[in-house]
């Protein structure tokens, strides 16, 4: 989790190289509802999902998600 603006937590959600550590990806997400998210991968994406939006990082990740990576 990153914020918390009232009934609204946000959370960043990333995708690693499991040889490297190094982060691949990244994604922002909220949750209305104050509960933990899910995290649903399959063979084409990874889907971090709140109560509110949803993130996603597709496989292979695109320009966007591995630009938020790298960019604090």
């Amino acid at each position: 989790m990153t914020n918390i603006d009232g009934n609204v937590a946000f959370y960043v959600g990333k995708l690693y190289d499991a040889h490297s550590g190094k982060a691949l990806a990244q994604t922002d997400f909220d949750s209305m509802d104050g509960g933990d998210p899910e995290f649903m991968p399959d063979e084409s994406a990874i889907l971090f999902r709140g109560s509110g939006e949803s993130g996603e990082i597709h496989i292979p990740p695109d320009w966007r998600a591995r630009l938020k990576a790298k960019i604090p």
